[in-house]
């Protein structure tokens, strides 16, 4: 991946229709976390955490709050 210049990979996961869920899972991978799971990324759509401008946060520690609309995504953040 780095070779290719590869700084972010996002693996979309079909919806488990049979819990009824009907959201697709969102895991992205950074480059910055030598490809391990963004914890503050997931299940968030990549152009979605692209326009919520989340790399600003990257001096903070942030704790990602679960809301039953995935439309709607709540964060504390400490500096």
């Amino acid at each position: 991946f780095l070779k290719a210049g590869v700084k972010m990979v996002t693996y979309v996961v079909a919806p488990d229709t049979y819990s009824g869920n009907a959201y697709p899972g969102f895991y992205t991978f950074r480059v910055q976390n030598d490809f391990e799971e963004d914890l503050i990324y997931r299940h968030i759509d990549p152009s979605m955490a692209f326009q919520l401008e989340l790399s600003r946060l990257a001096h903070f520690d942030i704790t990602r709050f679960g809301y039953p609309n995935r439309s709607v995504n709540v964060f504390f953040a400490q500096g």
